[in-house]
Order: C-alpha cells, then sequence, then structure tokens
C-alpha cells in the first residue's frame, strides 16, 4: 500500500466507524425500547467504546447490563458517570439503585432510589415505584446477618420459559404445569404472565397465584380441589399471614403437609421474589407467620418455585441471579444449612526489600478441613480484605517478595457470637532472609460497614456453586509480631506517611472554610431573592385593596363586578409573592444554618491541623495517635453517606416526609368527614322513625337523636380541625417543596452575593410574618377568586418556578407578579456575571433583553455600571452558568421592559445618563438560559 493510500484509509476510517455506529445505535435504540436488552448489550457496548464520554449511551449500556447479564457490579460504573448529566432521564438515577441493590450495596441503593424520586415525574413514579424497594434494600441490610452455607448438587442456566421442565421431580413427586384457564380470572388472562402450578400425585388441595377480581394486591394465592366430576372448586384466597400488598407466587405444600412454600415481594423480601416458609397446622386450616428462607437461598433478584423432597432433606429452586435476560439458574440444594458468621480481616502488605513493592497473592486454606476457602490479591497500594466464614484456625501462604516465594503462617480467629472486622498486617521483613509477619490486631474490633467489606465473599456465596473438594500444599509458620507505628494504630493504611496526614487535615480544613463561604453566598442571594418577592407582595396588595375600595364605591355592578375581578387576580398574585417570599427565607435561613455549621467544622480541623503539627514534631507516640485518632474521625465523618448530601438534598428530603405527612392528615380528615356523614344519616333514619313512632318508643327515639346531634356537633367541629390542619399541612408542603427547588437553583450556579445583615434578616422576617394577615383580610366574595379554575399542582408550579417569573393567567393578558412592579428584566443575561448592585430610590429603570447571542444594555437614572455588567437585586434564573452578586435594591422604582429576539444588540436608555455599552440594570433578573 503505498503512503498516500494509507494516508486515505486512516482519514475514512473514522467516518466509517461513525456510519456504522448511527446504524447500530437505530438498532440498539429500537431493542432498548422494546424492552430486549439483551440483545441491544453488544450494541451498546460497541457503542460505548466509540463514544466513552455520552452520558445516555452509558445510561443505557448501565440498564442493559442490569437486566442481561449476571456481572451486574459492571453495570454500576456506567450508571454513576451517566448520572453525572442533569439531562440524562430520571430512569437512570432508577436503574443505578437497582444496580447497587442487585449487587448488595442496599445503602448505595437507598440512596440512588432517593434522588430518582427527586428527579422523576409522577408518571415515571407510577410506572417504576421505589417504595417496595427501599423497603427491601432495607430488609437486605438486616437479612445479610444471617448468611447460609448451603450444599449446592448441582446447577444449570435454562430458558426463564422452560425453567420448571429442568426440575428434577424422580424424588419429589407430582408435577408442575400451567395454571389452568379454568383458575385464571380475567386480569390473569389480561396480564399475560405465565403462571404454574404444582399438582401432588396424592391428590388434596391445590395451590396456585391469581389477580383475583380487582387486582388491587398483585398477586395473591388461592386454594382449590379437583372435584370428582373433573372440575375445580370455587377458588378461596388463603387468609391469615400469607398474602400482601405485594405480589405471592409459586406456592407448595411439603409431602409432610406441615410445611408451606411461597414466593413473596412483600414480607421482609431483600429484592424481587424471595422463597418463605410457614408452618401449618392442618386441623385448625391455619398458617403461621413466614418466615425469610435467608441468605444465600435468597438474593435481590428474583427466587422461584422451592420444592422439597418427602424427606426435606433436598429440594430445588430456581434464581434470577448470576444469569442473562431471558434465563434463569435451576439448583438443586440440600436443605440441611449452617449458619456463617463471618469474620472480615482489612490488611496491608508491605515489604522491607521494596517499599514500593505492594503487590502479594494470598490463598487461605480452612487449617480444619484442608479445603480452600478464598484467595485474594493486594490494590497497587497493598490493601486486601479478606472474608472467613467462621472462627477456628486458618493457613495463610502468601506469594510475594523478590523472588516470589510462597510464605505461610497459621492465624487463629476469635469466637464471636456475630459478623466481626479486625485490622490485620502482612509484612515481608529481612530477617537472615525473607520472613512473613503476620499482626492481628483481634483487641480491636472495627466499627465499619460489614455489608461493604465482605462485598465480594458475599458475591461468591450467591453463586452458589458446586461444591468441590481442592487439595493445598502445607507450609512452615511464621509468628505473628506487634506494632507500635502511630499511623497504623490510629487506623490509617500503610501508604499514608506522616506529612500525608498532616497535609489531609489542612486540605479538609480548608475545603471547609470553602464550603462555609458558599453556603454564605447562597443564603444573601435566597434573602434578598425573599426580600424582593416580599415588596412585591406589599404592592400588590395595596393594588387590590384600593381595587376593593373602589369597587365598593362603584354603582354600577358591571363595573363593581369587573374591580373585584382585578382585586381577586391581584390578590391571588399578592398570594404566590407572599409563599414565594416566605420559602426564599426558609431557604435562607437553612443555608445560613449549613454555613454557620459548616464555619464550626472549619474551625475545629484548623485547629486539629495545628495541634496535629505540633504532634507531630515531638516524640510522645500515644499524643500523635490520639491526634491521629481525630483526623481519622473526622475523614470517616467527611465520608459518611449522610455527610454527601448537600442542602438542597436535605431539603428535598424534608420536602418528601412533608408530603407523606400532608397525605396521612389528608386521609384522616377524608375518614373522619366520611364518619360525619355516616353520623348524618343515622340520625335522618331515626327521625323517620321517630315521626311514625307513639309513645315511649318516640320518646326514646328522640332521646338519642339528641344524644347522636350533640355528638355530631363535637364530631364537626373535630372535623373542621382536622381539613385546616391537612390544610396547613399541605401549604407547608408546597412550601417546603419550593425551598427545595430554590436551593437546588443557587446550587447550580455560582453564586456571589454581598452578606445580608442580621438585622435586615429580623426585619424581613417580621415583613413576611405580617404578610399573609394583610392578605387574609382583603374582603372578596369567593366568586372573584384569582386562582378559580387552577388546580392546586398546577398552582405550585408556577408559583415556585424560581426560573420564570409567577404567572397565573388568571386573565386572557396574564398575571405576571413580578412585571406588574415594574423594573423587572425577565430574560436573558446568563453565562455572564450578575452584580446586584444599590438602586437609588424612586430612579426609572429600562431593562432590554436579547434572546440568542446579542448584547443587554441598559442604565438607571442615576450612576454609572462598569462595560458588560448585569445588575440585579437577585438572580432567580436556572441555568446560570456565571457569578451572582446580589445587593440591596430600593423599592419604588419603575421601568421599561424591551424584548428582541434576534441577533444583534439591544439597548435601553432610562430619562438621563448615557449607558455603557454591554450593560443591564434591573430589580431582579429572574429568568436564564440566555447565550448574551
Amino acid at each position: 500500500m503505498t503512503r498516500f493510500a494509507g494516508i486515505v484509509v486512516l482519514l475514512l476510517l473514522p467516518l466509517a466507524l461513525m456510519a456504522q455506529g448511527g446504524g447500530s445505535r437505530a438498532e440498539a435504540d429500537a431493542l432498548f425500547a422494546k424492552q430486549k436488552f439483551a440483545e441491544a448489550l453488544p450494541l451498546y457496548t460497541q457503542l460505548v467504546s466509540l463514544a466513552p464520554g455520552d452520558h445516555d449511551l452509558n445510561y443505557r449500556l448501565g440498564t442493559c447490563i442490569v437486566h442481561g447479564r449476571g456481572d451486574k457490579e459492571k453495570a454500576v460504573g456506567f450508571l454513576k458517570y451517566a448520572v453525572t448529566s442533569p439531562t440524562v432521564p430520571a430512569l437512570a438515577w432508577y436503574y443505578y439503585g437497582r444496580a447497587y441493590h442487585l449487587t448488595y450495596q442496599f445503602a448505595a441503593a437507598l440512596d440512588a432510589y432517593e434522588r430518582y424520586r427527586g428527579t422523576a415525574d409522577k408518571k415515571t413514579l407510577a410506572v417504576y415505584p421505589v417504595d417496595a424497594l427501599e423497603l427491601q434494600c432495607r430488609n437486605g441490610k438486616e437479612l445479610l446477618n444471617n448468611i447460609k452455607d448451603i450444599e449446592v448438587l448441582n446447577k444449570v442456566e435454562v430458558n426463564e420459559d422452560e425453567f420448571f421442565r429442568f426440575y428434577d421431580l424422580r424424588s419429589i413427586g407430582g408435577k408442575i404445569v400451567v395454571t389452568p384457564e379454568e383458575l385464571k380470572s380475567g386480569l390473569d388472562k389480561k396480564s399475560g404472565v405465565v403462571s404454574l402450578v404444582y399438582l401432588p400425585d396424592k391428590g388434596g388441595p391445590i395451590y396456585f397465584a391469581s389477580y383475583g377480581k380487582n387486582g388491587d394486591a398483585g398477586r395473591d394465592i388461592y386454594r382449590t380441589e379437583l372435584m370428582p366430576n373433573g372440575t375445580f372448586a370455587t377458588p378461596v384466597k388463603l387468609a391469615g399471614y400469607i398474602n400482601t400488598a405485594q405480589d405471592e407466587d409459586f406456592p407448595f405444600m411439603a409431602p409432610d403437609g406441615k410445611h408451606f412454600y411461597f414466593c413473596s415481594k412483600g414480607h421482609n423480601s431483600m429484592g424481587g421474589f424471595d422463597v418463605f416458609r410457614s408452618s401449618y397446622d392442618k386441623g385448625l386450616d391455619v398458617f403461621g407467620a413466614p418466615e425469610n428462607m435467608d441468605f444465600a437461598v435468597n438474593t435481590p433478584d428474583d427466587e422461584l418455585l422451592y420444592l422439597t423432597d418427602p424427606e426435606g432433606k433436598e429440594a430445588c429452586f430456581a434464581s434470577g441471579r448470576d444469569s442473562r435476560q431471558g434465563s434463569l439458574q435451576v439448583y438443586r440444594v440440600n436443605t440441611a444449612t449452617a449458619p456463617v458468621n463471618l469474620t472480615v480481616l482489612k490488611g496491608t502488605f508491605a515489604s522491607q526489600f521494596d517499599p514500593k513493592d505492594r503487590k502479594a497473592h494470598i490463598s487461605v486454606v480452612d487449617a480444619l478441613t484442608q479445603q480452600p476457602v478464598t484467595e485474594v490479591r493486594t490494590d497497587m497500594n497493598g490493601n486486601y480484605v479478606i472474608a472467613l466464614p467462621r472462627s477456628g484456625k486458618y493457613r495463610f501462604l502468601v506469594e510475594a517478595g523478590p523472588g516470589g516465594k510462597t510464605h505461610a503462617g497459621l492465624v487463629e480467629l476469635p469466637r464471636s457470637d456475630g459478623p466481626r472486622a479486625y485490622r490485620q498486617e502482612l509484612s515481608l521483613e529481612n530477617q537472615g532472609g525473607e520472613k512473613l509477619v503476620i499482626r492481628n490486631y483481634f483487641d480491636q474490633p472495627l466499627d465499619e460497614d460489614m455489608i461493604a467489606l465482605a462485598l465480594d465473599e458475599i458475591k461468591r456465596r450467591a453463586k452458589l456453586d458446586v461444591s468441590g473438594p481442592v487439595v493445598v500444599q502445607e507450609e512452615p509458620l511464621v509468628e505473628k509480631s506487634p506494632t507500635d507505628d502511630p499511623l497504623t494504630r490510629a487506623g490509617f493504611s500503610g501508604d499514608v506517611s506522616k506529612a500525608d496526614a498532616l497535609r489531609m487535615a489542612g486540605e479538609e480544613a480548608a475545603a471547609l472554610a470553602q464550603d462555609a463561604a458558599s453556603m454564605d453566598q447562597r443564603s444573601a442571594a435566597a434573602y434578598r431573592i425573599a426580600k424582593e418577592n416580599a415588596t412585591v407582595a406589599d404592592a400588590l396588595i395595596a393594588q387590590a385593596e384600593d381595587l376593593v375600595t373602589k369597587a365598593n364605591a362603584a354603582t354600577d355592578d358591571g363595573q363593581k363586578n369587573a374591580l373585584m375581578a382585578r382585586a381577586g387576580r391581584q390578590r391571588a398574585n399578592a398570594r404566590a409573592a407572599y409563599e414565594r417570599a416566605r420559602a426564599a427565607l426558609r431557604t435562607g435561613e437553612t443555608l445560613a444554618a449549613e454555613a454557620r455549621g459548616s464555619r464550626d467544622r472549619a474551625s475545629v480541623a484548623d485547629g486539629l491541623q495545628k495541634s496535629l503539627q505540633v504532634a507531630l514534631a515531638g516524640t510522645n507516640e500515644d499524643v500523635m495517635v490520639a491526634e491521629l485518632t481525630k483526623l481519622r474521625a473526622q475523614l470517616d465523618q467527611k465520608n459518611a453517606p449522610d455527610a454527601r448530601l448537600t442542602p438542597a438534598e436535605k431539603l428535598r428530603r424534608q420536602a418528601t416526609q412533608r408530603e407523606k405527612e400532608s397525605a396521612a392528615l389528608t386521609a384522616r380528615a377524608h375518614d373522619a368527614r366520611n364518619e360525619e356523614n355516616e353520623l348524618i344519616d343515622r340520625i335522618g333514619r331515626i327521625k323517620l322513625e321517630e315521626s311514625a313512632a307513639r309513645g315511649g318508643k318516640k320518646d326514646e327515639l328522640v332521646r338519642k337523636r339528641l344524644e347522636l346531634e350533640a355528638q355530631l356537633e363535637a364530631l364537626h367541629q373535630e372535623n373542621e380541625r382536622a381539613v385546616a390542619k391537612a390544610g396547613t399541612a399541605e401549604q407547608e408542603s408546597a412550601s417546603a417543596r419550593g425551598q427545595a427547588a430554590l436551593a437546588r437553583k443557587l446550587e447550580t450556579g455560582n453564586t456571589v452575593a454581598d452578606p445580608f445583615p442580621e438585622a435586615e434578616r429580623s426585619r424581613l422576617a417580621q415583613q413576611i410574618a405580617s404578610t399573609g394577615p394583610r392578605i387574609g383580610a382583603i374582603a372578596l366574595d369567593e366568586r372573584f377568586d384569582g386562582t378559580s379554575g387552577i388546580a392546586a399542582s398546577e398552582l405550585e408550579r408556577r408559583t415556585f418556578d424560581w426560573g420564570v417569573p409567577v404567572t397565573l393567567d388568571v386573565d386572557g393578558g396574564g398575571g405576571d407578579i413580578l412585571a406588574l412592579d415594574g423594573g423587572i428584566n425577565r430574560t436573558g443575561g446568563d453565562q455572564g456575571t450578575t452584580t446586584a448592585d444599590k438602586t437609588t430610590s424612586g430612579s426609572k429603570d429600562t431593562n432590554t433583553s436579547n434572546t440568542p447571542t446579542g448584547t443587554n444594555t441598559g442604565q438607571a437614572s442615576t450612576g454609572e455600571q462598569p462595560n458588560g455588567q448585569i445588575t440585579a437585586a437577585a438572580q432567580q434564573a436556572s441555568g446560570d452558568q456565571g457569578t451572582t452578586t446580589a445587593d440591596k435594591a430600593a423599592s419604588g422604582s419603575t421601568g421599561t421592559n424591551v424584548s428582541d429576539t434576534s441577533a444583534g444588540t439591544t439597548t435601553g436608555q432610562a430619562s438621563s445618563g448615557e449607558p455603557p455599552n454591554g450593560q443591564t440594570t434591573a430589580a431582579a433578573q429572574q429568568a436564564g438560559g440566555d447565550q448574551g
């Protein structure tokens, strides 16, 4: 090939790959839409290799891995990258949680599910709910404290549609069939779910699953019997403990008639269908409380159709673990299980021959049975984690050192009544040759997440591989010896030096100080937004009051009604501005509290850095250990799951809790109202009887009616209080959601604001507190309510849309509460630096907006601004990419808003003074996304 031809090939190769990728993308997306994840998986794998930075492709590949293959932990990496983009679908957080959930990382899964709640809309949440999944994660954390050792006799991966045909029923008896049509309800047939029924050889009750008539509790377990004429008896839903609000399926009564097995997504399932066992008393026809069959029978994936032989010694079941989409693993196991009390050794390896050599291959053998237990390789820093199933003696075979020799030592784990974790050190020392020294710290158990530490061992056990013996060669014993290294004693790994520890202390103090400064800026910006909305609310209240006065003075009914309608709109706008001011004030208070907390922690961290510096310069190792332990605790606290939550996320979770409380109060108020209506009906019936009764009977009915009417009056008063309480709770819930939205908006931009003085905060709080009663005092007939016809959810959305001025659309011309006051720059200006400065009271503002790519220019009546500066009381737009500086803006200004949607330059000028090019002056900039 000539050089020219080679160059042409190289130039055309990327184009060919792009063309190939385009076709593959369309095919992959089509398969993804049909939920054929296993088929889409190889296509997305190729596409991500060509465009590794594409967040959407990473989301789709991660989702396919969750569904389509055994190594689901690989999905975590792709989905973790995908959710860093704000444009990725909310379902990315859902599948991110599923990836963690299915790989036993329950704490991380709960966090991802919570984030999904905060980003998904109601329609998506209805189709992909997470309430049950969150409960399953909490169950999983408990169930993994009860790990059982299971002997696996056989294991085969088969097509999920045919899995039951691979059950060896020779020792079990009976047969497995698809549920007969006569037992299916209309919902069963409509769902298309293929359900199975186990038919015993000896006849008797037949158990099966069905949606029933309404399906309001998912699939439940029913019982029927085959009649002599070949028909089935009327199915009866099992009473008692068995059925839940989630799905139940795959029932099986053991041949002894005393143990009932079934699968459920409810009870304390750790995910999907778990296998449960319940005792059965035939004489009383009573099922006992179900008990989870524990790990490793159950996993976060689906476990199905657990059948036992007549002796109860062996069982068959199927599972979705470690299998591809469309496949299941079918297991045959011994039912006898042994509890596993995991002991985790969190260790480090180091070599005196080469400090940079941290590589070692560690094999562990049970000294009693001579069976291999596990093997691990250290990471690049010499760290490793080993999980062992029980106490006792183990032989450690360590391949390491310059010659690659295998060294050995005996470790005896102490007895414990539960899972434990300890530190361990392996050191290859020069003692007249290579010598392995093992140091164990069994007197200092680690207080860490056992599931996280033992994750690899848990995953290994979940595979339920068929058992098999392995012979291992003996090695000589190396004794353990203690250590006095302060860093190790304080809990740091072997690769952390004293200089590293001191540097980490300084970085932590600086980071906390920076957090405090950032929170102060956001808090000040929130306060200024509250101030602006409070000012607007006051102006609108005054307008509404004036309109009511004029309406009352009007003699023409048409004019009176028109004035009252305008007053109603202004009152609605005032209430919206008030709610915004209240939410912004609370957001400012929350962020100010976060800033104080960060400052306090920064002060502590700074003091720790100084005391640590003194300790490390000295010779007292106990003092060093004490200070290093404080640093270790500080770093652990920083990395805790709750510590990583931003203020916006905390507020969102608080809003979710408020929403639940509001829903509960509303439900109670509804129930109380129904009770009141029933009592009214009862009184009505008594009145009818009373009208027809005579003598003593009539007197008795009158007495009864009077008693009930007294009860009704008391109940009515109680219900009024309940309704009012529910209404208040809903208002607080909406306000909490508004606070979370504002905090998230301030968090996503680079907000810079002048301090908002404490005294001004107090005055602002008093101003806002007085606004609500003033709005309520505006006397208006409900006919003129400005928000009639607008759903509560829509009104809330408009009120707390912090990126756009509130628009209630209560009349044909709209009703933007911020535009009514003038001096409001409603669009443009993002991507630059926004500075809020002092505006003279009574000044006239000219606001100019250029949406596509132009320049915003404006000037107030007094003073000049530097070129390219945007002046605002508060920047409230979403999508900010620049710097926002908020300062004081006086009320009473009037202005002109000019908007130009074409490219170019837009200039605005007030009554006096010439503006420098590229300047916009406004009382508040509240919308964004522009590139001007």
